[in-house]
C-alpha cells in the first residue's frame, strides 16, 4: 500500500523490525501498517518521517496505491 515508504526504506537500509522497535509494535505490526491491514496513527506517520525521512513529504511517504493511481490518470 505505501510502496514508496517501501521504496524509501529500501534506499536507505531501513528494516521493518528497525521501524517496529522504534515505534514499539511488533514486526507484524509494521508489515500491515504498509500493506494497509491495520491503519498507521497520524502520531506514528509523523514519528517515522520526523526521525528516518526528514527531508520528505508525509504525502509521498505514505501515499496510497489508490492516489497514486489517481494521480496518474489526471495527468493523462
Amino acid at each position: 500500500m505505501f510502496n514508496n515508504l517501501l521504496a524509501e526504506m529500501a534506499r536507505n537500509k531501513i528494516t521493518k523490525q528497525e521501524l517496529a522497535v522504534y515505534l514499539g509494535v511488533s514486526e507484524k505490526t509494521i508489515r500491515n501498517y504498509i500493506n494497509g491491514s491495520t491503519k498507521i496513527s497520524w502520531l506514528d506517520t509523523l514519528r517515522i518521517k520526523n526521525n528516518y525521512f526528514p527531508s520528505l513529504s508525509l504525502e509521498y511517504l505514505f501515499e496510497s496505491d489508490a492516489e497514486a493511481k489517481t494521480k496518474e490518470k489526471l495527468k493523462n
